[in-house]
C-alpha cells in the first residue's frame, strides 16, 4: 500500500507536523488566539471538513473516545473542554489545509521519502523474552497475516491494536492479554512494524509506539508482580523493558520532539532498572536536551521546562542547568501573559529563579496592562499566579476592574432590574437550556448588576446572526419555558474584576453551589426571590425584542 509521508510546516504553529499534529496544533493555536466559545470553535471548524466522524466535540459528549484526542483537551470560554478528531487522511487534510489558509495560516507541505525503516528487510523479526517464551530468536516465525488484517495494520491507530491482535491470534478481543503483545514489541519500536507489516505514521506514529510499548510493559510487569498465571519473573521483564527503551533511544528511532519526550516520560525506576540511578538520569538528560533542541515554540518548550524543573516523576528527576537554559530561551520567545506565567510556576513548583523570575513577572504585568487583555479569560491563571506569589511572600497582582466599555450594552428596564447589593458581586451569568429543536444545548445571558446592563459580545465582533451578539449563540426557549422557565440553569456571580465568586445549580430554585459559596449576606431565600423562572423568561424575551439595537441605553 502506497504511503503518504507528507509533513507540514505552519508559520507560528509548528514544523514537520504529521496530519494529526497539523490539525490539533492549528485548532489549539486558533483557540488560544481567539478565546472562542464552543459554538464559535465548532462553527469555525465544521464537521464537513473532517467528514463522517465529526471534527470538534465537547469532551463530556464524546461517545467514541478512540476517534478523538482526549489526552489534549482545549479549554474554551466558560472552561468548556473540547477535543479534536484524530481521524485524518490525505483527502480530509487537504480540505483542512485549504480552510486554514483562508484563516490566514501559511502552510508548507514537506514531502518525505517512504524510506524503509531500520531492520525492515527481515519481516519475520520478533522479540522473545529469555526464559519466558521458548523459541530462540532465530526460530521465531511471525503468524500468517491476511490481506484484510494487513490493510488494518497499515492504517491502524494505537486504540485498534488489541482488536487486530485478536484477529491474528484467533481470539476474542476481550481475551487478548498484555503478554500476547510481547513477541511484537521490539518490531514496533525498532521497525515501525507489527507482525512484519508497517504501521500508520498518521494514526500511530513513533511517539505513540513508544508510549504504547511502555503501557504494555507496565501492565506485564504488574501482572508478573501479582504472580498471574503464564507470566515469568518481574526481573526478566524489567530487563526486557530496559533493552526496549535503549532501542527507542537510538537516533534512528527517536526522530522528533514527541519521541524524546515520550522516552523521558518512560523512565520509571519501578519498572525499568538500569545498573544505577545515574544511568537513568543520563538517559533523561540526553532526551530532554534533544527535546529542548527540537522544541518549536513555547508550547513544546514549556513541556521540557516542566519535565526538568518540577521533579514530578518516579526519579524525582530535575535538571537545573537545562531548566535555566530553557527559561532563557522562553523569555526570548514569550509574547503573551500565558507564555510568561508558564515560566514562573507549574502547580506548586517555582520554575524561573532570581533575575529570570523577575523578568517573567515583569512580562506578565506588561501583558495584563495592555488594553486588549481579557481578565475574564485568564482569571483562573491569575489566581494560580497569586497563590504562588503568596507562597513566596511576594506582592500579588492587582486585578483591574472588568472593562464593559469594550462590550455591547443593553440597558435593563426598570421592571427587570433587581434590588441588588454590590457586596454580592458586580456581574452575573445565567446559563439556560435551549429548546431541543436546536443543536446547541444552551445559551447565556450576561448581566452587569453594578451598572444595570445586559452585556453582549465585544463591539468589534460583527456576527451575521444578531442572537450571537447577546446570547453567545443560538437561543430558543422550549415551549414550556416561554412564560416561566422551569428547566435546569446555572448562575455564576462575579466580583468587579470578573473573578467568579460562585457557580450555582438551579432547578426552580437554588440547589447547590458547584463552585465557591454564596456571598455571606445573600441568603438562599433572597437568591430565589431574585433568580426565578419568570425573571429568566422575561429577560430572554426582552433581549429577543431588542436584537436590532447595538447599544440600547
Amino acid at each position: 500500500m502506497a504511503r503518504d509521508y507528507t509533513k507540514y510546516n505552519v508559520s507560528g504553529v509548528g514544523q514537520n507536523l504529521n496530519k494529526r499534529q497539523l490539525v490539533g496544533n492549528v485548532v489549539r493555536h486558533w483557540a488560544a488566539a481567539n478565546k472562542p466559545t464552543f459554538d464559535e470553535l465548532s462553527n469555525q471548524f465544521p464537521d464537513s471538513i473532517q467528514g463522517s466522524k465529526g471534527f470538534i466535540r465537547k469532551v463530556k459528549d464524546v461517545d467514541d473516545p478512540k476517534r478523538f484526542d482526549l489526552k489534549n483537551p482545549i479549554v474554551l470560554k466558560y472552561k468548556v473542554e473540547a477535543c479534536v478528531s484524530n481521524q485524518w487522511g490525505k483527502e480530509n487534510v487537504a480540505a483542512f489545509v485549504e480552510h486554514i489558509k483562508g484563516l490566514g495560516y501559511a502552510v508548507e507541505e514537506v514531502s518525505a521519502p517512504s524510506a524503509e525503516p531500520a531492520g525492515s528487510g527481515d519481516s519475520s523479526t520478533g522479540f522473545i523474552v529469555p526464559g519466558v517464551a521458548a523459541p530462540a530468536p532465530d526460530e521465531v516465525v511471525m503468524p500468517e497475516v491476511s490481506d484484510e488484517v494487513r490493510a488494518l495494520i497499515n492504517e491502524a491507530g494505537y486504540y485498534e491494536m488489541d482488536g487486530i491482535l485478536a484477529q491474528i491470534l484467533g481470539k476474542e478481543e476481550e481475551s487478548v492479554t498484555c503478554l500476547d503483545f510481547m513477541p511484537f514489541l521490539m518490531g514496533m519500536i525498532a521497525e515501525n512494524r507489527f507482525c512484519g507489516e508497517e504501521m500508520s505514521e498518521d494514526y500511530f506514529g513513533q511517539e505513540l509506539q513508544i508510549e504504547f510499548v511502555n503501557e504494555k510493559m507496565s501492565e506485564i510487569i504488574a501482572e508478573a508482580d501479582d504472580g498471574a498465571a503464564g507470566f515469568g519473573s518481574v526481573s526478566e521483564y524489567k530487563k526486557v523493558w530496559s533493552d526496549l527503551l535503549k532501542v527507542a533511544s537510538d537516533p534512528a528511532v527517536a526522530v522528533n520532539f514527541e519521541c524524546h519526550m515520550q522516552i523521558t516520560n518512560c523512565i520509571d525506576q519501578s519498572i525499568c532498572p538500569f545498573e544505577n540511578e545515574s544511568d537513568m538520569h543520563a538517559l533523561a538528560d540526553k532526551h530532554l536536551k534533544l527535546a529542548a533542541e527540537a522544541a518549536d515554540g513555547m508550547y513544546e518548550l514549556t513541556e521540557v521546562i516542566n519535565a526538568c524543573g518540577t521533579g514530578e516523576n518516579e526519579l524525582n528527576y530535575k535538571n537545573d542547568a537545562l531548566l535555566e537554559e530553557c527559561i532563557n530561551r522562553g523569555l526570548e520567545l514569550a509574547e503573551s501573559f500565558d507564555d510568561y506565567r508558564k515560566l514562573c510556576f507549574k502547580d506548586e513548583y517555582q520554575l524561573a529563579k532570581g533575575d529570570q523570575f523577575e523578568a517573567a513577572l515583569a512580562g506578565c504585568k506588561k501583558c495584563m496592562e495592555a488594553d486588549d487583555f481579557d481578565v475574564e479569560y485568564w482569571v483562573d491563571e491569575i489566581k494560580e499566579m497569586n497563590d504562588g506569589l503568596e507562597r513566596l511572600g511576594m506582592a500579588t497582582f492587582e486585578i483591574p476592574d472588568y472593562n464593559i466599555e469594550q462590550l455591547r450594552k443593553m440597558k435593563l428596564p426598570e421592571h427587570l432590574t433587581p434590588e441588588w447589593d454590590l457586596s454580592w458581586g458586580s456581574f452575573a451569568n445565567i446559563r439556560l437550556l435551549n429548546s431541543p429543536d436546536l443543536e446547541s444545548d444552551g445559551f447565556t445571558i450576561h448581566l452587569s448588576l453594578a451598572t444595570g446592563h445586559i452585556l453582549g459580545c465585544k463591539k468589534e465582533n460583527e456576527y451575521s446572526e444578531r442572537e450571537y451578539r447577546w446570547f453567545d449563540g443560538e437561543a430558543l426557549l422550549y415551549q414550556y419555558n416561554q412564560e416561566e422557565y422551569a428547566s435546569t440553569a446555572h448562575i455564576q456571580l462575579f466580583d468587579r474584576s470578573h473573578l467568579m465568586l460562585c457557580d450555582v445549580s438551579w432547578h426552580d430554585s437554588y440547589e447547590d453551589c458547584d463552585d465557591g459559596e454564596l456571598p455571606a449576606t445573600l441568603s438562599e431565600e433572597r437568591f430565589n426571590e431574585i433568580f426565578n423562572g419568570k425573571w429568566f423568561s422575561a429577560l430572554y424575551h426582552h433581549i429577543k425584542k431588542n436584537l436590532s439595537y447595538d447599544g440600547m441605553e
